[in-house]
């Protein structure tokens, strides 16, 4: 399995935590993830600054010389990067970008992942079904276009 320029061999996300062959390697927080880096053995706090719909905008370390900016990103409306605009400064990329869903970059598709479908930001759509709409009756999905009386 790759991911982001590593290829790993199992990965397991139990709750917040990823796990990359037994070894705990992110834990997501509301400012951000710990990571472990593998050089130092040792674990870094990175944050992240995001807009009004929860996109990832900077991604940064703090040190004692100020912030070491890792991620800078932009994006389209429908959420694809800007190419020659995003940069990407220190590895591990961060993956959580889009609404803080995961970019599914494997096989080059660039898909993100919110949980029961994917999400193409080429295209502006998704790329199944949503499978709850099946169980949704047509009054039910009247109700939110029809005024009330």
């Amino acid at each position: 399995m790759l991911y982001g320029h590593v290829s790993v061999g199992l990965v397991s996300f139990i709750g917040s935590a990823i796990y990359e062959d037994s070894i705990l390697k992110i834990i997501l927080t509301s400012e951000g993830r710990i990571t472990y880096d593998d050089t130092n053995k040792v674990y870094e706090f990175v944050y992240d600054i995001t807009d009004y719909l929860g996109n990832t905008r900077v991604s940064f370390k703090p040190s004692t010389s100020g912030p070491d900016i890792m991620q800078e990103n932009h994006d389209y409306p429908f959420g694809m990067k800007m190419p020659g605009v995003c940069s990407v400064y220190d590895d591990p990329e961060t993956k959580f970008t889009g609404g803080g869903k995961e970019l599914e970059d494997d096989y080059n598709l660039n898909w993100y992942h919110y949980g029961a479908r994917y999400y193409d930001p080429q295209l502006g759509r998704w790329q199944q079904v949503d499978p709850v709409d099946e169980t949704i009756t047509l009054i039910e999905a009247l109700r939110w276009i029809l005024p009330c009386t």
